[in-house]
């Protein structure tokens, strides 16, 4: 149940060298694909990183936030073509969503890390960063990275809070 796989959901850095099977995530890419696109645009795409150097590559972008994708035995880069929408950002935010908690549904955990809007450890721009030696065109956003593995550590569970402080009916007062 969908409710379930959300609660369940947490955030990993460690993982095991299990990897998940290529079709599997296939699969969890098309599924992923299915969220709302504007005019059925789906201007997302992905770039799966598997090889060591390349791992490496996105781990020396942070010392601190993007060092544990060394480690990971595969990544997700998500990546959208800006000319097919100009809503990538929200297209690509939406669909990294629904992958995070595919990949959760599936039995493995993932972890990620925005490029837009963000810079490197260096103050690089992130997403030039990563545009540049990835080969992505100039046409397209980089979103964010998504690893995904099966965990290698302990995490907290999570802990539902009252949601009613957060809910404004018909304006914020």
């Amino acid at each position: 149940m969908l409710k379930d796989t959300i609660l369940k959901r947490r955030t990993v850095r460690r993982f095991t060298d299990e990897k998940m099977p290529i079709e599997t995530l296939k699969e969890l890419l098309m599924y992923a694909s299915m969220a709302p696109s504007n005019a059925n645009a789906h201007p997302v795409e992905f770039i799966i990183v598997d090889e060591k150097e390349e791992l490496d590559y996105l781990a020396s972008m942070d010392k601190f936030g993007a060092k544990h994708l060394a480690n990971v035995p595969l990544a997700i880069i998500i990546i959208a073509n800006k000319d097919i929408c100009k809503y990538w950002v929200q297209e690509a935010s939406m669909t990294a969503a629904y992958l995070d908690l595919l990949i959760q549904e599936e039995g493995f955990q993932s972890g990620y890390i925005p490029f837009h809007n963000n810079t490197t450890d260096k103050r690089q721009d992130a997403e030039d960063y990563i545009k540049e030696h990835f080969k992505i065109p100039d046409n397209f956003g980089a979103l964010g990275v998504i690893s995904l593995g099966k965990k290698d550590e302990r995490v907290r569970a999570r802990k539902e809070f009252p949601i009613d402080e957060k809910i404004h009916i018909n304006s914020y007062e």
